[in-house]
C-alpha cells in the first residue's frame, strides 16, 4: 500500500536538490515534479534515499556518476529529476549511491567513531583548526564545509573551476 507523502518532505528533497544546481533560482517547483517526487516517495523510497543519490550523482568520482555531470561524449549533464529518478533505473541508483556513501562514511570516520575531515578538506585549514573542527564541530557543518568545497560553480565568462582550487 502507498504511504502518504507530506509536502515537506517533497519541499525538503526538491530543495536539496535545487541547491546543487548551476542555476537554482531558475529551478521551479512544478506540478510534474511535484507528481514524480510523490509517485517516488510513496512507492516506499524515502528521502534520505533520494538526498542520498543526489550527493551521490554530484560528488562521487565513479563513471555514472561522471557521465550524469557531463563528462561523457556530448558534454551534456543529465542531472534532472526526472533522469535521476526515472523509475526503471531508481532501485539499482538508490542501491549504488548506499553503498557509496556507506563506503565514504567508513573512510571519515576514525576508530572511535568521531568524524573526521577528508584530506581534501583537511589540507584547505589551517593546521590548529583541523584539530579544533574535528572536537567542536557538529557533523553536518563539517560536510557541508567539505561539500561546498567540492562543488563547481561558472565564472562570469562559462568557464567551470573549483572552488578555492585552480582553474
Amino acid at each position: 500500500m502507498p504511504r502518504t507523502v507530506t509536502n515537506s518532505e517533497i519541499e525538503r528533497v526538491f530543495e536539496n536538490w535545487k541547491a546543487r544546481q548551476r542555476r537554482p533560482e531558475a529551478c521551479r517547483l512544478t506540478e510534474d515534479r511535484i507528481e514524480l517526487l510523490r509517485a517516488r516517495l510513496s512507492k516506499g523510497y524515502t528521502a534520505e534515499d533520494l538526498l542520498g543519490l543526489f550527493e551521490y550523482a554530484w560528488c562521487a568520482d565513479t563513471a555514472e556518476a561522471r557521465f550524469w555531470r557531463g563528462d561523457n561524449t556530448r558534454r551534456r549533464t543529465y542531472l534532472d529529476l526526472a533522469n535521476l529518478l526515472r523509475a526503471g533505473k531508481l532501485a539499482g541508483r538508490i542501491e549504488t549511491a548506499a553503498n557509496w556513501l556507506a563506503d565514504r562514511r567508513e573512510r571519515t570516520t576514525d576508530h572511535a567513531g568521531r568524524f573526521r575531515l577528508s584530506g581534501e578538506a583537511e589540507r584547505s585549514l589551517v593546521p590548529d583548526e583541523v584539530e579544533h573542527r574535528r572536537e567542536t564541530a557538529p557533523r553536518a557543518v563539517v560536510e557541508d564545509e567539505v561539500e561546498r568545497s567540492r562543488r563547481r560553480y561558472s565564472d562570469s565568462v562559462g568557464r567551470f573551476r573549483l572552488v578555492g582550487g585552480k582553474r
